[in-house]
Parts: structure tokens; sequence; C-alpha cells
């Protein structure tokens, strides 16, 4: 009995360091491509260092930009949030609102802090911006990858093809390479920040991650209002991963809810009274119906073909 347990034991061993062994490729499966893919994001996104500051926004949001030079932050912050609320649905309030913290007709207090950093440090110079931009989509390559890799685990090309994708779309040339687009690569690291975070949450039922995604959500939003989505999101994330939708768990993102509708009324605040929201009154509602499933089916086509790509479509 003594021998066959002792052989037991040896084949015991033997399946252990296997089972090693075979850990340490895959481990080298998973980092080496994402470091080969953040490799190739850079060489792709270095043309951006022979670009200068271009006329559309740019002059806004850093070569004229008022806020930049003052470096008062709280004038970043510093919203009048009961007549901004206000002005949301009635048009009275709009000329009592400051419009001091809304840039290019958006509340964004984060971004323009970001802009300032490099406004601090290397003035009107757009490397420092461009150099900002791009390390910021790196990071959020990262963070895809650790978020694929958290939704979908033991599936390494999976997660590789759709971190490549994230990283190397041309779809994403604008969010980058623009300067004004500053707003879309920050908000989006708070973005999956926030996902991962919930993720977590999830995972070990632990209320302080549940806390820090809600900071994360806030902070997204500050960078930039298209992050209202989130909650929309998460609660996709609870279908995906219990395979229905539970009511406590709507409850649960009541918070995550309201700062949305929050940061939606002050977004249509600071679109109207800096005069960016066009009246589109002439259309009937079958019209604007048409109008919105056409430009999701352009994103749909251009996400699958990516050809014909333009900064503004007639």
């Amino acid at each position: 009995m003594s021998k066959n347990r002792k052989k037991e034991n040896l084949q015991k061993g033997s399946k252990i360091e296997e089972s090693t062994e075979q850990s340490i490729p895959k481990k080298i499966n998973y980092w080496l491509p994402l470091l080969l893919i953040l490799v190739a994001t850079f060489i792709a996104y270095s043309p951006t260092f022979e670009n200068d500051f271009v006329d559309w926004d740019d002059d806004i949001y850093v070569v004229k930009n008022e806020l930049l030079k003052d470096g008062d932050i709280g004038k970043m912050y510093n919203l009048d949030v009961v007549n901004a609320l206000k002005a949301s649905y009635n048009e009275d309030y709009r000329d009592s609102v400051d419009v001091t913290p809304f840039v290019a007709a958006n509340y964004h207090p984060l971004t323009m802090h970001s802009m300032h950093l490099n406004y601090s440090s290397d003035d009107i110079s757009p490397f420092s911006y461009q150099l900002t931009n791009i390390l910021l989509h790196l990071l959020n390559v990262i963070l895809v990858f650790l978020l694929l890799k958290t939704l979908i685990p033991g599936q390494p090309i999976a997660i590789l093809i759709g971190t490549a994708l994230f990283a190397l779309h041309p779809m994403h040339v604008e969010s980058v390479s623009w300067i004004s687009e500053r707003k879309d690569v920050l908000y989006t690291v708070f973005f999956i920040l926030g996902i991962i975070a919930y993720l977590q949450f999830k995972k070990r039922k632990q209320w302080p991650y549940y806390f820090i995604t809600i900071i994360l959500f806030l902070a997204s939003c500050l960078s930039k209002p298209a992050a209202v989505v989130f909650p929309l999101i998460i609660v996709l994330i609870d279908y995906f991963e219990d395979k229905k939708i539970h009511l406590n768990n709507l409850l649960r993102h009541i918070p995550l809810f309201a700062i949305s509708l929050f940061f939606g009324l002050i977004t249509l605040t600071s679109q109207s009274v800096s005069g960016a929201m066009s009246k589109i009154d002439y259309l009937s509602q079958f019209e604007k119906i048409i109008m919105a499933g056409h430009s999701i089916q352009l994103y749909l086509v251009k996400f699958i073909f990516p050809v014909d790509l333009c900064a503004l479509y007639p």
C-alpha cells in the first residue's frame, strides 16, 4: 500500500509540474502579443507628432482658451448648478447661466484641467498635447485588454483580437490624433476603469468597489458627457454575466442613473446656451428616427469597412 501511495504522490507531483510548465507559456501568449500591439499602436500614431494645431476647435480648446491662460482651476469646475438645471427645461433661465466653465459647448472640466497641465509645462506647443493623447490611448488599450480578460477568461485569441481592433482601428484616429478630442481618450480611461471596478464588486461582493465605480463614473462624466451611457453598459454586463436582469441590481444602480440624468441635463444647458443645438423642427418625428438610424448604420458600416473616412459627413 505504501508503494502505491508513493506512486500516486509521484504522479500528482509530476502533474503539478506539468500544469506549472503549461501555465508559463500562457502568460507569454497573453503579454507578449499585448506588448507588440502597444508598440505597433505607438508606431502607427507617431506621424501625429508632425501635425500642428488645426483651425477646428483647437483654437477654442487651447490656442485662444482664456481658462488655460488664467490657470484658475476653480473656473473650470465652477458650475451654477441651480440655474443650469433650470435652463435645461426653461429657456428663461439661459441668460442667467454662467457660461465660463463651458468650453466648445460642453461641460468637461477634467478634460480642461488635463490640458491646463499641458499648457503649464509646454505652453501652446502641440507636442505635449499629442503625446498625452497617445499615452492615454495606450493606457486604454491596456485597460481594454484587462477588461476582456475579465469578461471572457481563457479566450486569448478573442481577447487579443478585440484589443488589437480597439488599438489600431482607423476610426480611432480622430480621437487620438486630434488635440481637441482629448475628452474622448480621457473619459474612456475612467469609463473602462469603472467597468473593471464594478466587475470586481460583482466578484468580491465588497461595497468599496461599488463606491469606486461611482467615483470613476463621475470622473468620466467630468471628462466628456458621452459617459452618461455608463449605467446602461453596467446593466448589459449584469445580463451578460447573470443571463438575466434582477430588480435588485436595477435598484442598486439608481445612483448611477441619477448621475447620468444630472450630466444629461447639464449638457442640454451647455449646448443650448452656447448655440450648438440646431433646431430641426422642420423634420417630422419619423424623419428624425430615420436620421438617427442612418447615423447608427453609418458607424456600423465604417467599423466593418473603414474606407472613405471623413471628419464630417454631410
